[in-house]
């Protein structure tokens, strides 16, 4: 819609006056209400573009730390290292690598078995901790901070009552 157009229709209706190029309006009136309702929609598709605008250039960038750039091998080598899991527990057991305290979901080890996780560019070449917690039980484990570097394999062992545990790296 033409915004001199309606300052004009708005104008000889006797609804409004034009005062430093914005319309003033009363509440009165069909055409102060449709401006008001447009005014109040065009504000809303303006915040609702430039919060996608946003969003939109965020997800664009590229995801590489500049801690990490370093960190994968010469030669085009393997840029992940590995996580073993062995539950010694009856119950399964959800498995969780902790950066900066957020929490990053790896699997799921059922009881009594062993499992192996890959842990990305991104989580590596920093201090992480692992957390375990069970799925039927109250006793969570958390490690001690470590750094895992590209190629490395770290080795968990989680006790029969979790109460314990003993973490390698290679």
């Amino acid at each position: 819609m033409d915004w001199a157009r309606t300052e004009l229709v708005c104008i000889l209706s006797g609804e409004g006056e034009a005062d430093s190029g914005f319309l003033r309006y009363r509440p009165c009136g069909a055409v102060s209400m449709a401006l008001r309702r447009l005014r109040t929609r065009l504000g809303r598709v303006a915040v609702w573009h430039t919060t996608l605008a946003i969003a939109l250039s965020a997800c664009a960038q590229r995801n590489v730390h500049p801690d990490t750039a370093g960190l994968a091998p010469a030669g085009g080598g393997d840029a992940r290292a590995s996580l073993e899991v062995e539950n010694n527990t009856t119950l399964d057991v959800r498995i969780f690598l902790l950066r900066a305290a957020m929490p990053t979901r790896l699997g799921t080890v059922t009881g009594m078995s062993t499992a192996r996780f890959d842990l990305t560019l991104d989580m590596l070449g920093r201090d992480v901790r692992f957390y375990a917690s069970p799925v039927g039980g109250r006793q969570r484990t958390i490690t001690d901070m470590i750094v895992v570097k590209p190629g490395q394999l770290v080795s968990l062992h989680l006790d029969n009552m979790m109460r314990s545990y003993r973490l390698s790296v290679w």
